[in-house]
This record gives structure tokens, C-alpha cells and sequence, in this order.
């Protein structure tokens, strides 16, 4: 899963630096556009399927894929058509003509998923990650290399869009390739009320996490235009890139080990101490480093028209953060049965962001839009997740604290380090100074966490020891 997640985000990183030297901020708001529609509809009509197969205790699921197939079918040509009607209207809400195609053509994203074989659940319920490995990498190389390709050759908002269906179309066709489970045309009513008898509050919890991850998108294209969204969504992946896929690797394991443990509390507990000291050690550096290189990113790689992304990207890096270790949480609400706690907390953060939303970005335009998002995560849901999780498992608050001690300390060290040579070193700007800086931090950290390691004898050898075992 760690391999999938570092290459996917290799090419998607490659494809989003390579788009944004060659496309406009307006562009890549017009893609926004059409992006966060799609995110709309789906999140918004989120059925729990795949969770649902998950959570089943049954290892055999066989007798669900059927109607789990036609339910995704059903939904995905269910948004088609009607983004396909509403777009021109959703174009004029954000006073942009130009969306209108583009969300017609990326209207066919969620009826490609849906058509998905739905076999694939069991490389996650199986914990078969290394099927799950080329699913996933497939679709990312196909789509950053034609996106790049048409931007070459057209320089227009339309490489993304054949970027993006590419690499759907990619993950459909491998997805019948890597099984031979095949799904049939037959429905069966009970079934479908069993599935969305668990998913009905991952339903409830879409919903919210649209408002609270899609919601702020749509009112700055609305509030200040698609070049305001363009940079803010190029800010969003650049600062998340770390958190999202952290999250989502550990959310993508922990699901599926905590749901075959569900009834033994003492095994989630040490999953759940576990797996925080690998995420406190893989994100808090990389939240300082993204800080910390942000103007040499943006000025030296993206250039001059972008440079109204670093402040965001270094808030938005703190919410990235606090995504990342709230992602601990969330599988195991769901592994234990309880879906409806996440769906709760949502429900007052998105509170909270509609509150400050308005007042902040009209005082401080893109960047009070990302802090209304951080403000909302720091004060309510990550925390209240965390006092939850701890009172469901029995875990002391110090046992939270002492493990994510040491790499607190060692990425602030190594923070501390690569501003003071950004600032006082004279380098060549460009590639070879954020290579340099990189590089720098990485031995800076390596570094502090090694000598913690002696004074406090805080386990990564022990931790180091059972990764390379497990990979054995």
C-alpha cells in the first residue's frame, strides 16, 4: 500500500507541476469547476458499498457483488445525466461560460467508477495490496502521461479533463483484468437494504464532508472567481499531498485489520498506538518541510503567476496535518460499528467553517478560506475524535503525548535548520535549491530522531524491525 501510494502520487505530482507550467491559473479554476461538481454529486449520493463489504464479518462476499454493482451502475449513470442538464446553469453560478463542456465531460467519471468490477473490495478486504498496487498506479501513469501529452500539444483546460477520464477508463478495464469474479445482472432487495443499512451514516458523513472539503471551493469560486479557486485547489494538492495520502494508506489498511479484530478492544488499542507513532513520524516532517520550502517551491518551480499560492499552501499544511492524524480515528469508528460518531463531528465542523468562511476570506481573500478549514479542525473535530477514540479504547492522554514526542521535536529541529540556509545561504533557485533544501531536511531529521531515539528510547528500531519483517 506505502508502494501504490508513493508511486501514484509520483506521476500526480509530476502531472500537477508539469499543468501548472504549462496551464493558467484561470484554467485550472475552470477544471475547479468542473472538479468540484463532481464532487458534489458524489459525495452527495455516497452509498457506504464498498465499506459496507468491508465491515462484513463474512470473508466471502460474493453474494453482494451483484447488486453492489448494479447500485454503483445505477448511481453513476444516475449524476451523468443530471450534471449533464445542469451544467450550463452551474456555469452561470460561477460566472463561467467555459465550465459548461467540461463538467459534461468529467460527468463521465462517476458513471466509469460505477462500472467498476466490484470484486476488487476484496484487495482491501484481503488486505491483497499489491493488487490493489497496480489497480491504482495503472490509472495514475496513464493519466498523468496523456494530460501532460495534450497540454504539450493544446496548452488548454482540456488536458486535464483527458487526463482525468484516462485515468478512469485505465481503472476500469484493469479492474476486470486483476479478477476473474465477474459481477451479474441480478438485484436482490435485501441485500441492497443490508448495504445501505450500514452505509446510510457514511451517506450522512459525504454529505458533510462535502460541505467541509468541497464547500469552501465552491464559495471562493463564487466569492472570488476561478483564478482565485485555480490557485487555491493547486494549493490544496501541493500542501495535502502528504496528509491525503497518509490518510488514505492508513485508512485503506487500518479499515480492514480493525474490522477483522472489531470485538477485541485490547487488539484495536495497540493497533491504534501503533499506527499513530507511524504517522506522527511520516507527517509531522513532512508538514514542517512543506512549510518550511514553500516559496522556493512555488517562486523557483511554479513561477512568478502562482505566487499568490504559498501563504494557503502553508495553512492549508496544518490542516493537512491534522487530516493525517485524524485519519487514525476515523476506521476505527467505523471497524467498531459506530460510522454514526464521524458523521456527528462532521456535522458541527461544517458548522463552524460556514460560520468563519465569509468574514475571513472577504478579510484575508484565499488564504482566510484555508483558515477557516484549519481553524475548524483544530478546535473541534480532530480533537473531539481523538477524546472519543481515547474513551472507546481505554488510552491515556501521556500515551498519546510520548509518542508523538520525538518526531514533533525532530521535524521542528529540522525546520528550524533548512529556513535558516533558505534565508542565509545563497543558492541557485530553481530545482537544485529545493533539492538541496530536501535533502538537507531529510538529514536533519534522520538525524534528531536518531539521537532521540538513544536518550528516549522511543521503539522505531523495534517499529523499523517488524515493517521489514512484514515486508519479508
Amino acid at each position: 500500500m506505502g508502494a501504490t501510494t508513493v508511486t501514484s502520487r509520483a506521476f500526480e505530482l509530476t502531472r500537477l507541476i508539469a499543468l501548472t507550467v504549462l496551464l493558467s491559473p484561470e484554467e485550472f479554476g475552470v477544471m475547479g469547476i468542473a472538479l468540484l461538481t463532481m464532487a458534489s454529486f458524489k459525495m452527495l449520493t455516497e452509498l457506504g458499498i464498498k465499506d459496507a463489504l468491508i465491515y462484513n464479518k463474512e470473508e466471502d462476499v460474493d453474494e453482494y457483488l451483484d447488486t453492489a454493482w448494479l447500485m454503483n451502475t445505477g448511481r453513476g449513470i444516475a449524476i451523468f445525466g443530471v450534471v449533464f442538464l445542469l451544467a450550463p446553469y452551474i456555469s452561470a453560478f460561477f460566472s463561467e461560460p467555459r465550465a459548461t463542456p467540461v463538467i459534461r465531460a468529467i460527468g463521465l467519471m462517476p458513471l466509469l467508477f460505477g462500472l467498476q468490477n466490484p470484486a476488487i473490495v476484496y484487495f482491501e478486504k484481503d488486505l491483497n495490496f499489491h493488487q490493489h498496487f497496480l489497480h491504482k498506479v495503472s490509472g495514475s501513469l496513464v493519466g498523468a502521461v496523456a494530460a501532460i501529452g495534450f497540454a504539450m500539444l493544446y496548452g488548454t483546460v482540456w488536458a486535464l479533463v483527458v487526463g482525468y477520464l484516462s485515468a478512469r477508463t485505465t481503472e476500469l478495464v484493469v479492474s476486470y483484468l486483476l479478477t476473474t469474479r465477474r459481477p451479474g445482472i441480478s438485484f436482490d432487495l435485501d441485500k441492497a437494504a443490508e448495504l445501505f443499512g450500514y452505509g446510510k451514516w457514511l451517506t450522512g458523513l459525504s454529505f458533510l464532508t462535502f460541505l467541509g472539503t468541497q464547500g469552501d471551493d465552491a464559495f471562493l469560486g463564487w466569492f472570488l472567481g476561478a483564478g482565485a479557486l485555480g490557485v487555491y485547489q493547486v494549493a490544496y494538492r501541493i500542501s495535502n499531498a502528504p496528509a491525503t495520502e497518509v490518510g488514505l494508506l492508513v485508512s485503506k489498511v487500518v479499515f480492514p485489520a480493525y474490522s477483522k479484530v472489531q470485538d477485541d478492544i485490547a487488539q484495536i488499542r495497540s493497533g491504534f498506538l501503533s499506527v499513530l507513532v507511524v504517522v506522527s513520524v511520516i507527517t509531522f516532517p513532512m508538514t514542517v518541510g512543506t512549510i518550511v520550502v514553500a516559496p522556493t517551491f512555488v517562486f523557483g518551480i511554479q513561477g512568478q503567476q502562482w505566487a499568490d499560492a504559498v501563504r494557503p499552501i502553508q495553512v492549508l499544511a496544518l490542516w493537512g496535518l491534522l487530516r493525517a492524524m485524524g485519519s487514525i480515528t476515523g476506521p476505527m469508528f467505523k471497524a467498531i460499528g459506530q460510522p454514526d460518531v464521524l458523521t456527528k463531528v462532521a456535522f458541527v465542523k461544517t458548522a463552524i467553517i460556514a460560520a468563519l468562511i465569509y468574514p475571513l476570506t472577504a478579510e484575508f481573500g484565499v488564504v482566510g478560506t484555508a483558515l477557516a478549514v484549519l481553524i475548524s479542525s483544530a478546535v473541534f473535530s480532530e480533537p473531539i475524535k481523538y477524546y472519543l477514540a481515547i474513551k472507546e479504547t481505554n488510552i491515556a492522554w501521556r500515551q498519546l503525548v510520548e509518542r508523538m514526542f520525538v518526531p514533533l521535536v525532530a521535524s521542528l529541529f529540522m525546520g528550524m535548520g533548512v529556513y535558516i540556509v533558505r534565508e542565509r545561504i545563497q543558492l541557485a533557485a530553481g530545482v537544485p535549491k529545493l533539492a538541496l533544501l530536501i535533502l538537507l531536511g531529510v538529514s536533519l531529521y534522520v538525524a534528531a530522531v536518531a539521537l532521540l531515539e538513544r536518550r528516549f528510547d522511543y521503539g522505531l528500531q523495534s517499529l523499523i524491525r517488524t515493517v521489514i519483517s512484514s515486508m519479508a
